[in-house]
């Protein structure tokens, strides 16, 4: 298989997942209030802005390969507490770990993929490839959201999607060491301690300060509503058809969750055309510098 190939399954394997935000019924299941599957999101918005600089030390001083690899392990390793999800400091524990794991992929992937098409001659090719991956990745994202949250949770259980989650995860890893990495520099200029506290002179800065502030209330509220749609709307249904939450999962639940989740970036995706693109794109640029 060759290197963009390998890429394209990395992401299609990063795309996978069973539960999506049907992942609040699971936590229901377990015995959680609102209130404790709130301060979970909560926790995991946060910890996602205070871990990316940190984490950014790998991706951009030691290897941008090692820190997404990093990442899918402690990814892993969420999943394996989730499925032996039993009281709130586990759930906590879970928010913190699966925060840490998305900031050590965050942004280092993106650049990790430029600088491997950049070595092969291949880096005009860079939003082609991101546009055809989407092209599989978004569908098979719906597919295994309807397939996994909503049939196999309602008639097998949580335990069967999140194993399979977990076996995703696995070979998404597997892949990852597969995968060279050339090109690789170290980013230059002054050291991350004071980079970061400049950064941080820089944010707490009035005309910056109340704009960052209104993001992440609004970045946080975004995920809550999105959280709580479906078992809301389940709630609705289930007394409307004499039923239970866990009996509408594999109906409109599943539907529901695919419509808000992937639609509207298929959508988006679609409206974008070949001739619209700049025939030769940056860098990406990490979130961690």
């Amino acid at each position: 298989m060759d290197l963009i190939r390998k890429f394209k399954l990395l992401m299609a394997l990063m795309s996978t997942g069973f539960l999506g935000n049907l992942l609040v019924i699971y936590f229901l299941s377990k015995g959680f209030s609102y209130s404790q599957i709130g301060i979970e999101t909560s926790v995991m918005v946060l910890g996602g802005f205070l871990f990316e600089v940190p984490t950014g030390i790998v991706g951009d001083k030691i290897s941008r390969k090692l820190s997404v690899l990093i990442g899918f392990t402690i990814h892993a390793l969420g999943t394996v507490v989730l499925l032996f999800l039993r009281d709130f400091p586990m759930l906590f524990l879970y928010a913190l770990i699966s925060a840490l794991g998305a900031s050590f992929v965050s942004g280092s992937f993106e650049a990790w993929l430029f600088d491997d098409l950049k070595y092969i001659g291949r880096e005009r090719e860079y939003r082609k490839v991101m546009r055809e991956a989407k092209s599989v990745t978004i569908p098979l994202s719906a597919t295994t959201l309807v397939v996994g949250g909503a049939f196999l949770a309602q008639f097998y259980g949580f335990t069967l999607p999140i194993v399979l989650s977990l076996i995703v995860e696995l070979l998404a890893i597997i892949l990852i060491l597969s995968i060279p990495e050339y090109e690789f520099k170290k980013t230059g200029g002054r050291n991350y301690l004071s980079h970061t506290l400049s950064s941080l002179g820089e944010l707490l800065k009035p005309r910056l300060f109340w704009l960052v502030l209104l993001s992440i209330i609004v970045g946080m509220q975004t995920n809550q509503f999105r959280k709580f749609f479906e078992p809301y709307l389940g709630e609705v249904l289930a007394r409307s058809l004499g039923t239970t939450l866990m009996d509408t999962l594999g109906g409109l639940l599943g539907i529901v969750e695919v419509t808000v989740r992937t639609v509207p970036r298929l959508i988006a995706s679609a409206s974008v055309t070949p001739g619209a693109e700049k025939p030769t794109p940056s860098p990406p640029f990490s979130y961690h510098c």
